[in-house]
């Protein structure tokens, strides 16, 4: 870790800088790609999964894949509550298997949308 740079002991997805007397804190951006197996396609997922979006700070797309799975792709400062939201909401119980890979991030992402 450079100097003046720090991670929160509390918190992993905050970064602190520290730049004379004054702190900054700011929110680290993470960016996700997850792939759910399970009874995931024809339930409505991806429309729950984009409604859930709209309660957090995340950007991205929900699809379905030809071999039943569904994919999301998330970016923004709150994708682990998001990822906790789905993972725990009313479309638990048709998630069979959950992975997630951390991806590079894409510039000048917007909303969230339903990829048909």
């Amino acid at each position: 870790m450079t100097p003046g740079h720090q991670k929160s002991g509390e918190k992993s997805d905050v970064l602190c800088l520290k730049s004379g007397p004054v702190e900054c804190i700011l929110p680290v951006m993470k960016s996700v790609q997850v792939h759910y197996e399970g009874h995931v396609q024809g339930v409505g997922f991806r429309w729950t999964v984009k409604r859930i979006a709209c309660g957090f700070e995340v950007a991205g797309s929900v699809r379905n894949l030809p071999d039943g799975r569904v994919e999301v792709l998330a970016q923004g400062e709150e994708t682990d509550g998001f990822l906790e939201a789905i993972r725990t909401g009313e479309m638990a119980g048709h998630i069979g298997k959950e992975l997630i890979c951390e991806v590079p991030r894409t510039s000048g992402l917007r909303g969230f949308s339903i990829i048909p």
